[in-house]
């Protein structure tokens, strides 16, 4: 082939980004405990691993509500505060998209190259980008993400990092199927005990396990029956839920389920061992 696809030279390419100790311009962008236990972790890591030849711009921000992105400023958020592989791999992704950046005429010839091998790529949807042109820029981006990751993590962490981008990316849901029905809706509970709390809602409430991870720290879990899915959260000791009942009374009302038989199905919780707090009842 031609240029088999530029990937071995683009490849090379990164290995010239600046080597040896990298100091690192971090902001923090609201200023909390857990955007400065992130910087922690990023400084912890930069001094574990040697990231500094992916490392293509020093200015960082660790924002707590943003999503992870590369321009105009390299972005990070404070989700993987327990994963530190999954954060490695995050911060290399957005540092390779200043790589490509860097190289506009390289990349462009490189996604030429991919739409003659594949003219038509997903877009938009569980399976690509916002558009074509997105999906052909991260198979490059992912490309060289993943033959950074072996080299600091090693093949077997890679592909959990990766599985687990997969798993991620099949679960996003499609935004022209989103616009014409609202299918279910999945709550997000921080929770003091993970297993504590996925036993109880498998045993009290006949919810089954549909995952729990990573498998080295596991801290996330998501349970469902009847289509409806709980994401549960353990996030750091000092992170704690915090009920509705204990913050105000009147707000005690946390979510409203609807039952077919509804005096049944609190029958049924209490035997399980659920304590019903107040009663409310709707005459319709």
């Amino acid at each position: 082939m031609r240029r088999a696809i530029l990937f071995p030279t683009m490849l090379l390419a990164a290995n010239t980004a600046i080597l040896g100790q990298v100091r690192l311009e971090i902001t923090l962008k609201q200023g909390t405990p857990g955007e400065a236990r992130t910087r922690e972790q990023l400084q912890r890591l930069l001094d574990a691993y040697d990231l500094s030849p992916w490392i293509y711009t020093k200015s960082i921000v660790i924002d707590e509500k943003a999503i992870p992105l590369s321009h105009p400023v390299l972005t990070l958020h404070t989700r993987q505060a327990k994963d530190d592989d999954l954060f490695v791999s995050t911060f290399l992704h957005e540092q390779l998209h200043w790589f490509l950046m860097e190289r506009s005429e390289a990349t462009a010839l490189a996604i030429a190259d991919l739409r003659r091998l594949f003219p038509t790529v997903p877009a938009g949807g569980t399976a690509g980008a916002r558009d074509e042109e997105s999906t052909y820029l991260h198979l490059l981006v992912c490309y060289l993400e993943q033959h950074a990751d072996i080299r600091v993590l090693g093949e077997l962490r890679t592909k959990q990092v990766m599985d687990f981008w997969g798993r991620m990316a099949s679960q996003r849901p499609d935004p022209e199927e989103a616009s014409r029905n609202l299918v279910s809706i999945s709550p997000f509970f921080i929770v003091k005990d993970l297993r504590a709390s996925i036993s109880h809602y498998i045993e009290r409430f006949g919810f089954q396990l549909d995952f729990q991870g990573p498998p080295d720290d596991v801290y996330y879990g998501h349970v469902s029956r009847d289509g409806i899915g709980i994401m549960l959260k353990a996030i750091l000791s000092d992170v704690l839920p915090c009920p509705n009942h204990t913050r105000q009374r009147m707000g005690a009302l946390g979510c409203l389920h609807l039952h077919p038989g509804p005096r049944c199905a609190v029958r049924r919780v209490q035997a399980a061992g659920c304590v019903v707090r107040e009663r409310v009842v709707v005459h319709r």
